[in-house]
């Protein structure tokens, strides 16, 4: 049985939990197989990256004179692939190379022995059938010393998400602690909610309402911001557990892998990670509270912004609140933690997964706003060169796709620019390919589904910025 037969039940005992808990537990088993020799990265898969970049300064030998042609059949598509071939060298580099997953790190007998308190916040709505197996994987955590507290944003389902918190409660009178809001709050109240009234620890896990966590997965977060003074938050490794659903379910979950590991590897290497994503992550609760009413009541453009919760209040965590609230705040680090395993469900349609894409580019033009005036303070500059130039060429890439692939092509320029634009789409989507390869071993052709990701970028993804922008004022709770 796959996770998108569980989950698509639409009564709650049609499957029983027993069936569940064993696909939960067999899927981990299969990504954490994996996920143990990742966390390693052992010596030979270094030697292989120093093969690989040999060979890449052969071929840049090699295509040099290519490299000159380019800016001789359109130097806007030059200098765009400067930029980008900058950014992805960047990212594999750091990632590669400079990344160490900090939970692994050696630590001080001192830190090393620390257990506080934890809180785990989730916010649900309507989620009867996942918040079961979600609080459950909270509680069968190797980190014991944890309490989990469930905010009920008003479903209307008829109270069978109350039933079901309620349960949860009465399994766990000491550590499940629920609340029941009347009417819909929004996830980001919601969260403000559990952390104000019922969240003792010193530190706060949020994850989202279908996040299934691996049984170590809270402890590796939690040592990552106990081990060092400084870290405000910790984000953890996230894969779909409904991947085999369909075509789209698995080009999801080549382009999870990928973010994760190459993109929040390079972005911890450099310092600061700029989102700490909802599936799970961990914060110093020192770091969270003084940001906590300003995110939870965030305006934009004139109303009340939702979209992007988890990436603004990662940004409040590493500058936002001593830029916005108090200057003598701290300017907190935030780190990548790859041993900290998880699974969650990715959208099975293609209308899910545009709504869900639109959300996500609402959420990053509010918070590039939110971060572009302090940003570049304190910070390595190679990660600020790559934060900025990330925002830029987001917004200029559909006008270079549109010129290279339509404009030149029938105003009789030839079809060079295409053949060259489609070509760099290619060998990144072989890069990713090639990197999903190393870390799941025995996936076969599941990397091919990665160059469907990179056509589907192109072709819709980044027209989805201007409608954004021109939707920004439209909101709603979640995908599901």
């Amino acid at each position: 049985m796959r996770f998108s037969d569980i989950y698509d039940q639409v009564t709650e005992g049609a499957t029983s939990r027993a069936e569940r808990f064993a696909s939960i537990a067999k899927e981990l088993a299969r990504f954490k197989k994996n996920m143990e020799t990742r966390s390693i990265r052992p010596r030979k898969r270094r030697l292989l990256l120093a093969g690989a970049f040999i060979l890449t300064v052969v071929f840049a030998l090699i295509f040099y004179r290519i490299f000159q042609e380019i800016f001789v059949i359109d130097w806007w598509l030059g200098i765009y692939g400067l930029i980008v071939g900058f950014m992805i060298f960047t990212s594999f580099f750091c990632s590669y190379v400079r990344y160490k997953d900090p939970a692994l790190k050696p630590t001080n007998p001192e830190a090393e022995n620390r257990t506080p308190l934890v809180s785990a916040v989730i916010a649900v709505k309507n989620d009867q059938h996942v918040i079961g197996d979600t609080v459950n994987s909270c509680l069968n955590s190797s980190y014991a010393n944890l309490e989990v507290v469930v905010v009920n944003d008003g479903s209307n389902d008829n109270g069978a998400t109350k039933r079901a918190i309620n349960r949860l409660q009465k399994q766990n009178p000491q550590r499940v602690k629920p609340i029941h809001l009347e009417r819909n709050m929004g996830k980001r109240k919601a969260i403000q909610i559990g952390i104000t009234q019922q969240a003792k620890g010193e530190v706060l896990i949020l994850l989202d309402s279908d996040t299934i966590v691996e049984k170590d997965a809270i402890r590796n977060l939690v040592r990552c911001i106990t081990n060092d003074p400084d870290m405000g938050a910790a984000v953890g490794y996230c894969r779909p557990f409904n991947s085999e659903t369909n075509r789209l379910t698995k080009a999801e979950d080549t382009w999870y892998h990928g973010a994760f590991s190459v993109g929040k590897g390079m972005e911890a290497a450099l310092g600061t990670v700029t989102c700490c994503s909802g599936t799970l992550s961990a914060y110093r609760m020192e770091a969270v509270l003084p940001a906590l009413e300003m995110w939870a009541n965030d305006k934009f453009c004139g109303v009340e912004f939702h979209p992007g919760d988890d990436r603004q209040l990662t940004a409040m965590v590493y500058g936002g609140s001593k830029h916005y609230i108090d200057k003598n705040l701290k300017a907190w680090k935030t780190t990548y933690c790859e041993s900290a395993v998880s699974m969650s469900e990715v959208p099975t349609t293609f209308r899910k997964f545009i709504r869900q894409q639109i959300r996500w580019k609402k959420s990053w033009v509010r918070v590039f706003w939110f971060t572009a005036p302090y940003f570049y303070k304190n910070r390595n500059p190679v990660s600020v060169a790559y934060y900025y130039l990330q925002m830029g060429i987001s917004f200029i890439a559909p006008l270079i796709a549109l010129r290279n692939l339509v404009i030149i092509p029938l105003s009789g320029g030839g079809w060079d620019s295409a053949i060259l634009y489609i070509s760099g789409l290619m060998a990144l989507s072989l890069l990713f390919g090639v990197d999903y390869v190393l870390y799941n071993p025995g996936s076969g052709n599941r990397w091919m589904y990665r160059i469907g990701i990179t056509l589907l970028s192109v072709n819709v993804l980044h027209w989805l910025l201007s409608y954004a922008i021109f939707n920004l004022r439209k909101g709603g709770w979640g995908t599901r």
